[in-house]
């Protein structure tokens, strides 16, 4: 992700129910298995129809959720776009992602003229109107309903040096090139701005021998135009190599091919990943993976979570009729989302890992050193008083100011109030309830018309956790309005039951307040996945001198952690990021659609290294990730075959720790620094543990030798997602498999899911469905000191806290339910400590 509050692109990740009809509709009557937003829709489009006797213009939801008019995506940039033009436009079909409880349900969605984009198991994305909302949500066998939210990519607008003629060796990618492991028969898809198929970097031969490594490019922003769709999809253009090959001659003139990257982003991050460096003498900003085939997918502006899912679906369809493994780079995402893995983005993307070959890479998220995030923990009938400040002029147009998305247990019932900086209050609106300015007179005040959602569906389909969404528009709403500058207040009463709730401002742009506000939990979806590889960026080079000779340093340490990089963990506990990568300042392709890169005045002048504007500098996850990315295409030229668990293991278990990194796995680093390494070749299997190869010299093993490891492993199926660190029981209820441990002193406690194996007993490629149980030696062990402090030395058992591992203090108890010794104590409520296995 790229970090920018002020400038560049910033498509906001944002929904909000703005109309300007005066309603009267009230609530609707019974859950509905919908989104907030798209219950506006419903019922607005029926009072429109009620009163008018026409359908609901949908523009207005424009720059808040993906919406269309026929197949053409509508695009507007917040704060970029005049009023007076969109408020002309029309849109009559908005973008969802559905889910059904069985496939036999799509013919339905078929026969209600819904038009279909992917279909994932039982998610489908698709695109409606809002009648045909109004019958799916009435039909049987579906799930739920999600808005396609908009995404957004963020930019750190800092002075920043080069960075991969350093980056790209601090990950030992340089060792397996030497070795002609440079991505070769591997796709790496680029879901991001566009990419320029003129660079150099992208193609090989010269003359009548010129070849792009770019197979296929597919605009999904564009319906007019040369080319068609992609098969399978009604929007968007697609070219194939051959047409991109028959577009190089005339490079770098306009052609046939009317797909640009004027952002850049999208070309940078390919540069990163598998740009071949080969514009300058000596490839000084060679990428990762440089003879990797590349698939590029252009879905900004106006890139929503279904262009995403349809996106990944293409460029993984693609691998497989063409017989190669491929890993797709997420250089994006955004906070409105539940932050567990549940949410409709996260779901779609782990549900197309479920074969070997494929792995999706995403960025952290580049508000780690921002208060995005509040927390509070309620007894019954607690209090929370969480603040933010709104500044003056901090107006959105389009969808109101402030945005912010809570979550707390669905057992409990939080009321929230919000109360204005003149003290004017809305609410409590408890559970089930919702208030709506532009419906309840109460929540139009003077300083600003407030909607507040409370869980009007119920529990959420998938966590059976309660959402609440809140956000504040100028009071009346108008184009130019703006609420009330100062602070505002969300308090939450845990009315009945208790509980911990977690709320995060959705645009990234505001912060919460002390004591609540807090820069933990700022992973952002998809990087909250539990399928996909969540990328963090540390930095490894501070001072650059730019195309107009002046020289630039970044106040970032070098080999440390950088300020912006997102933390963890996830909300229902997992260790986020997984693995961190450079991406404080790189340097990389820059697209020949960029502007303002003259000297000495230019905007981007101070970014562009080379005189012919070839290669220029940016920071953030976004940079990160493809480092990442480029470095599993590596591993997928090695063995074509693995799977997202045994590429997570081979990362993390490879991973460079130090004195920066400290104790790994934790929720800043990962595992660590991101460490490309040569795969041992397999060996045949003689049945043998381990043996020497009389030809090679080669120790080889029917399990694999980690020397940087600390424990004995093996594999064990599970019953349900485990991450390392866990505690692990017998599963009680499937015999042969093993889950989460449940409650305390369990004795069905089996052990702990490693981190970072040492020996690895068991055959090759028998991982899937599988995780690795520590057997003996030293592991990291999510605990928690809801027992007491823990201290080197105290015997450990499992948790009411699913997972996680406690104090044993009770003898008679632990008789038969120790998992192992403590190696580091634990003051805090809940963290990970090592731990020694005790068999």
């Amino acid at each position: 992700m790229r970090r920018s509050l002020r400038w560049l692109l910033f498509i906001v990740l944002a929904a909000s129910g703005v109309s300007l009809l005066n309603s009267s509709y009230g609530q609707p009557v019974g859950p509905i298995p919908m989104d907030p937003i798209l219950e506006t829709i419903v019922t607005l489009d029926e009072q429109a129809r009620r009163e008018t006797g026409k359908p609901l213009n949908l523009i207005r939801f424009a720059g808040r959720i993906g919406v269309r008019r026929g197949d053409e995506p509508i695009i507007i940039e917040p704060r970029k776009s005049d009023p007076s033009v969109w408020q002309q436009m029309e849109a009559d079909h908005v973008e969802v992602i559905i889910t059904l409880e069985g496939a036999e349900s799509l013919s339905q969605l078929h026969n209600l003229g819904a038009r279909i984009g992917s279909v994932i198991g039982t998610i489908v994305t698709a695109w409606v109107t809002p009648q045909q909302l109004s019958a799916i949500r009435q039909m049987a066998g579906v799930k739920h309903i999600a808005a396609s939210h908009l995404v957004k990519l963020l930019q750190q607008p800092v002075r920043l040096q080069p960075q991969n003629d350093v980056s790209v060796p601090d990950t030992n990618a340089t060792t397996l090139h030497s070795s002609n492991i440079r991505g070769q028969n591997v796709i790496v898809g680029i879901i991001d701005t566009g990419i320029d198929f003129c660079h150099k970097d992208f193609r090989t031969g010269s003359g009548s021998e010129l070849q792009s490594r770019i197979l296929f490019i597919w605009d999904q922003t564009v319906s007019t135009g040369s080319g068609n769709p992609p098969p399978g999809y009604t929007y968007g253009r697609e070219w194939t190599k051959s047409q991109i090959e028959a577009a190089l001659p005339s490079c770098p003139a306009a052609s046939s091919i009317s797909q640009v990257d004027s952002d850049g982003h999208g070309t940078h991050v390919a540069g990163s990943s598998a740009g071949d460096g080969s514009t300058l003498v000596g490839n000084t900003y060679r990428g990762m993976a440089p003879e990797a085939d590349i698939i590029a997918v252009k879905c900004f502006p106006g890139c929503t979570d279904s262009h995403i899912i349809d996106g990944a679906n293409y460029i993984f369809g693609k691998a497989s009729s063409l017989g190669k493994p491929a890993v797709i780079n997420l250089s994006l995402g955004g906070h409105w989302d539940p932050h567990d893995g549940t949410g409709a983005l996260d779901r779609s993307l782990d549900a197309l890992l479920g074969s070997g070959g494929r792995a999706i890479v995403a960025a952290a998220g580049n508000e780690g050193d921002m208060t995005i995030h509040a927390q509070a923990t309620l007894n019954t009938g607690g209090l929370a008083n969480i603040t933010f400040n709104h500044p003056s002029g901090f107006f959105y147009q389009f969808y109101g100011t402030d945005v912010f998305d809570f979550w707390y247990p669905g057992a409990a019932n939080f009321c929230v109030t919000i109360i204005s900086p003149r003290g004017y209050t809305v609410g409590p609106v408890c559970a089930g309830a919702q208030k709506r300015w532009w419906v309840d007179s109460d929540a139009n005040t003077p300083d600003g018309g407030v909607y507040l959602w409370n869980s009007v569906t119920g529990p959420y389909s998938f966590n059976g956790d309660r959402e609440v969404v809140f956000w504040v528009d100028g009071p009346g709403y108008g184009a130019a309005n703006d609420a009330r500058a100062g602070t505002w207040t969300i308090r939450v009463n845990a009315s009945s039951s208790s509980g911990r709730i977690d709320g995060w401002a959705v645009f990234g742009d505001n912060e919460f307040n002390p004591p609540y506000g807090n820069t933990d939990m700022t992973v952002g979806s998809p990087g909250t996945a539990t399928k996909i590889l969540t990328v963090g960026a540390y930095t490894t080079k501070r001072q650059w001198t730019d195309k107009c000779g002046r020289g630039w340093m970044t106040s970032e340490t070098l080999q440390a952690i950088a300020s912006f990089s997102s933390k963890g963990p996830t909300r229902d506990g997992r260790i986020k990021p997984d693995i961190a990568a450079p991406g404080t300042v790189i340097a990389s392709v820059l697209s020949k659609d960029v502007t303002g890169t003259d000297c000495p005045s230019g905007s981007n002048s101070p970014l562009v290294l080379t005189s012919d504007n070839t290669y220029w500098i940016m920071a953030g996850t976004s940079m990160a990730t493809p480092h990442t990315a480029g470095g599993v295409a590596l591993l997928l030229q090695q063995n074509p075959n693995l799977s997202w668990s045994e590429i997570k293991s081979i990362v993390q278990s490879n991973a460079r720790t130090d004195s920066f990194t400290g104790t790994t796995p934790n929720n800043t680093w990962g595992a660590g620094k991101l460490r490309v390494t040569v795969l041992a070749p397999p060996c045949p299997n003689t049945g043998a543990i381990f043996r020497i190869e009389r030809t090679t010299g080669n120790v080889c093993a029917d399990g694999s030798l980690n020397p940087n490891g600390a424990d004995v492993v093996e594999f064990v199926r599970v019953s349900e997602v485990v991450e390392p660190g866990d505690v692990l029981e017998l599963d009680p209820t499937k015999p042969g498999h093993y889950r989460k441990a449940r409650g305390a002193y369990s004795h069905l406690v089996a052990g702990v899911v490693s981190t970072q194996p040492g020996v690895i007993l068991g055959a090759r490629g028998q991982s899937e469905g599988k995780v690795l149980l520590a057997l003996i030696g030293r592991v990291p062990v999510k605990a928690t000191a809801e027992n007491g402090p823990i201290r080197p030395g105290d015997l450990l058992t499992s948790s009411s806290k699913p997972g996680y591992a406690l104090r044993c203090d009770e003898a008679r108890k632990c008789e038969g339910a120790i998992i192992g010794k403590a190696l580091e104590a634990l003051d805090g409520s809940d963290g990970v400590i090592l731990m020694l296995v005790m068999k």
